[in-house]
């Protein structure tokens, strides 16, 4: 009987061994677990992964500014993943825009603004254009911008502007802006400390599209700050053109 037990409990320490022990032993051997890489620069990536027997391989490169350039920014396998030695490990290495040195836009015109913006690769805010009167700088001409000049900022980035209105006027009376364009309201009546009302579009075949038609008041009419002024606006006919109110 007793050495029934032990003939028992030694093919059940072989069954262990062969099923259980060995196989760790040999994935040891075998195996190797992906350490994680992100963050690492590459020199860093590859001197850890030489150690643990598997080999680093650059895939894409990706802007990141946020980042030194070289830097780790993902993995393939993920970190934590099981692989063989030599296994090749695929990474995305991050790159660094070249910044732009934002120019000295302060005593040009929005327009010449736009254009210095745009030919550096940026642009202006429209968003965020602002109009303030001043005794200093004549109307029409930039005397603020955000960033400043020589600020490094990266491509598509936008800059602030401000554009002076001129002396701030002491009798307001509504402006004559008929025949003007439509996009010179915005100033002008910055300008005269007035607001934008009612603006109504016609087809007419006898004005350029976006012409001020007609104004109420009338040019001249005495008006205080902040009173609104109301248009009508030139649109290109069309077979079913309809008088539309905004």
């Amino acid at each position: 009987m007793g050495l029934l037990v032990i003939a028992f409990g030694a093919f059940w320490l072989i069954i262990f061994i062969d099923r259980i022990i060995m196989p760790t032993i040999v994935r040891g051997d075998l195996e190797v677990e992906v350490p994680d890489l992100r963050s690492l620069s590459i020199s860093e990536a590859m001197r850890l992964c030489e150690d643990i027997g598997v080999e680093i391989v650059q895939g894409r490169i990706r802007v990141d500014n946020s980042h030194p350039r070289g830097t780790v920014l993902d993995q393939n396998p993920h970190y934590g993943a099981v692989v063989k030695p030599g296994r090749r490990i695929v990474v995305i290495l991050s790159t660094r825009e070249q910044l732009i040195l934002c120019p000295d836009i302060i005593s040009m015109s929005p327009r010449e603004a736009r254009l210095i913006a745009d030919s550096s690769g940026l642009q202006v805010a429209e968003s965020q254009l602002r109009y303030v009167h001043s005794k200093l700088v004549p109307a029409g001409v930039v005397l603020e911008q955000s960033p400043s000049s020589m600020t490094g900022m990266m491509r598509g980035d936008s800059i602030s502007i401000t554009v002076s209105l001129g002396i701030l006027p002491e009798n307001i009376v509504a402006p004559n802006l008929v025949g003007r364009n439509f996009e010179e309201l915005e100033f002008v009546l910055a300008q005269n400390r007035l607001q934008m009302g009612r603006i109504t579009r016609y087809p007419d075949k006898s004005a350029r599209t976006e012409q001020i038609l007609s104004q109420q008041p009338v040019p001249g009419t005495k008006m205080s700050a902040g009173e609104k002024m109301h248009f009508n606006i030139a649109i290109i006919p069309s077979a079913k053109s309809i008088p539309n109110i905004e």
